[in-house]
């Protein structure tokens, strides 16, 4: 008998061991996590779509930047107030700019304006402003999902293995770093998920009205959160069996509350409809199947490696897959339900459109944010469950998979902090920083081009405040002046570039060629340039 007291002892402290062990590489993976996310802000590429952010929260638009600065010599420096909100423009200039792109939900947008208003009186840094910003929502991203994971499974253990692989995922450490909305939008798809199921397990006016208060955040963060409002119905009428008793009128009142709240913006999307639906159809280009298919393996790998392994690719995706039908075979129907739901509306409402027209959406990384999500808290299920069997070689075996996924994502992230260009940017990036560096080198440049506003701007953060610009509507229009030394041609397509400065007489070569952009310098410039 004592000896099996004493056996039962031990027993007690082997496991107080392990959960003080595990509770600490929790805190170090946390810590790591906030680290990766707050080194080198303004090291990172300020690209175009980050440019596009600043731009509407300047409170100016591309058509009023060539209307001030096309067509004339103009230092870099003075492109800076296009990049943060300026004494000349105010909130309302703010909001007519994004309206003329009703594609984006407002929400991220005055939070930056608000945050860059207050925080550049006391920095001068507008690209580590601003990307601070999503850094510190990125943080919410911790308590959320560890909320979500307790009211799916009422479980520390696999709440806290879900925070350990969101905190090092280079999926959401990439987005917490880029001056856009998706960190926003990842907090809103998790406490909109853990405030529904709260509100079903307490069924209480005052959780249904912070639901629907979760939905209005979320419609107005991003426009695919109605992909996850949907999952979320799908959800409740499936769970209840479509019948309305009291439960289901609270939640199709919260709904009600929520949609009729993003009725302005609505609005705002119906009055400019034809042009939000062409920049939905310049989102998506022709694509082949090979080619979606790869690009899918390609991120579901990156949300928990940040590198392309190539055939290895299938590994992580036979695991997602069997993360995904072990919580369904072994959860509670409920939650096997919910992050299905989530998991495959959001996923194949994409994914069926492209696959019939050949589109490219659902390869957009970005956009399945909450089915990534719902796969990462998948296995956070397995890991955890398995790691709990008594079977001490699943324990093992699943402890060492689940050392490889953080591993994987610590080594990751390590690596790809030091690079300037990240793979959520576009193709561009790389031509970027070459031309930049080509350009910094001269000692007095003047960089000539009839790209577009947003494309000027995003060369613009590369550039040193010695260049001059000469941005034009049309390159017959190009004069040089006397106080240059170096004269470059940027251009985004190659067509018509050194015979467009024929007039200079002066012969150039082409430095960098990109897939799209190109930058060309004058071998030899006319006499009244010398």
């Amino acid at each position: 008998m004592k000896q099996l007291v004493k056996s039962s002892q031990n027993q007690q402290k082997v496991h107080l061991h392990y959960r003080d062990a595990f509770k600490l590489c929790i805190i170090v993976i946390l810590l790591l996590g906030v680290l990766f996310r707050v080194v080198k802000l303004d090291h990172k590429f300020y690209w175009e779509d980050e440019v596009r952010t600043s731009l509407r929260i300047s409170g100016y638009t591309e058509t009023e930047i060539i209307e001030q600065v096309y067509n004339q010599n103009i230092p870099v420096k003075h492109l800076d107030k296009y990049k943060f909100p300026h004494p000349e423009t105010s909130l309302m200039d703010t909001v007519q700019a994004l309206m003329t792109h009703p594609e984006h939900s407002p929400l991220y947008y005055l939070m930056a304006y608000n945050w860059m208003k207050v925080w550049m009186q006391w920095f001068d840094n507008p690209v580590t402003v601003i990307r601070s910003l999503s850094v510190l929502i990125s943080f919410l991203v911790f308590p959320s999902i560890y909320w979500l994971g307790r009211e799916l499974f009422n479980s520390p253990f696999i709440a806290e293995i879900s925070v350990a692989i969101v905190a090092i995922s280079p999926l959401h450490i990439v987005y917490a770093q880029e001056a856009r909305q998706y960190s926003l939008w990842t907090v809103a798809v998790l406490v909109s998920s853990a405030t529904l199921l709260q509100a079903l397990r307490l069924n209480t006016t005052r959780n249904w009205g912070v639901y629907a208060l979760s939905l209005i955040i979320g419609l107005y963060c991003h426009l695919l959160f109605g992909l996850v409002v949907l999952a979320q119905g799908v959800y409740v009428f499936i769970l209840h069996q479509c019948r309305l008793h009291k439960t289901v009128i609270r939640y199709c009142q919260s709904l009600l509350i929520g949609l009729i709240a993003f009725i302005p913006w609505t609005w705002v999307i119906f009055n400019a409809w034809l042009k939000s639906q062409n920049n939905l159809t310049q989102w998506g280009g022709k694509t082949s199947l090979s080619r979606l298919t790869n690009q899918w393996f390609r991120n579901i790998n990156r949300a928990f490696f940040d590198a392309d392994l190539g055939a290895a690719n299938m590994i992580i995706i036979i695991l997602a897959i069997y993360a995904l039908y072990f919580l369904w075979r072994h959860a509670p129907k409920k939650v096997g339900l919910f992050i299905v739901a989530i998991v495959g509306i959001s996923a194949l409402t994409l994914m069926i459109p492209d696959l019939i027209f050949g589109s490219s959406l659902s390869t957009r990384l970005r956009y399945l944010i909450p089915s990534y999500l719902g796969i990462q808290i998948a296995f956070a299920y397995l890991f955890g469950t398995q790691m709990a069997t008594v079977r001490t070689w699943k324990q093992r075996w699943w402890r060492i998979c689940a050392i490889a996924i953080i591993s994987g994502g610590v080594i990751g992230c390590m690596v790809s902090s030091p690079r300037a260009v990240t793979w959520s940017m576009d193709d561009n990036s790389d031509y970027y920083v070459k031309i930049g560096q080509v350009i910094n080198q001269a000692p007095r440049p003047l960089v000539i081009s009839d790209a577009s506003p947003i494309r000027i701007l995003t060369l613009s953060y590369r550039l040193e405040p010695k260049t001059w610009l000469q941005p034009l509507t049309t390159l017959t229009s190009a004069t040089i002046p006397d106080n240059v030394n170096h004269v470059f041609l940027f251009k985004y397509t190659k067509h018509d570039t050194s015979r467009s400065l024929v007039d200079f007489n002066s012969t150039s070569k082409l430095v960098v060629q990109g897939q799209s952009l190109y930058l060309w310098e004058q071998l030899s410039l006319p006499n009244s340039a010398r």
